[in-house]
């Protein structure tokens, strides 16, 4: 289990946090959708989005999250988190702000042994890690582990 933050995403993920910085409501609104929908498509079990906060760089807007995944149990037992940059500089045909780039600045796995509880554990300790980036708020975008997580015999 990795647990060590590392002083450059933690200071990218600080300016990007707080404040509107000369960002409206309305468009900060659809920053967030554009972040959002950006989440893991792979379908996974579970996943979550905790919204850090956009800061302007030049044009361009940078926003911050931090994404908890769980695969299903094909995937190994582990839960990862993902601390990313996301450069909203593109709209689409309809007008929508699209995520162009997403930057890794650091991850982390937490294992579990396959189990509800174990998986139940190792969520809570993402989702502590991400907090420790002090989002704004965060999504739930999946949650299927009522029927799609292969616990083992120890329930």
């Amino acid at each position: 289990m990795k647990h060590g933050l590392a002083i450059l995403p933690l200071i990218a993920v600080a300016a990007c946090s707080g404040g509107g910085n000369g960002i409206d409501a309305e468009t900060r609104a659809a920053y967030d959708w554009a972040v959002l929908e950006a989440a893991p498509d792979a379908a996974p079990v579970y996943s979550e989005v905790a919204l850090m906060g956009c800061r302007m760089s030049g044009g361009e807007a940078l926003c911050g999250s931090c994404n908890t995944t769980v695969a299903a149990a094909e995937y190994d037992h582990v839960v990862g988190a993902i601390l990313e940059e996301h450069s909203l500089g593109r709209v689409d045909s309809q007008g929508r702000i699209r995520v162009s780039v997403t930057s890794e600045m650091d991850h982390a796995d937490f294992p579990h042994n396959g189990s509800r509880a174990g998986i139940e554990a190792a969520i809570a300790d993402a989702q502590a890690w991400c907090e420790a980036f002090h989002p704004e708020r965060s999504e739930v975008i999946t949650d299927r582990r009522e029927t799609d997580i292969a616990t083992g015999d120890d329930e």
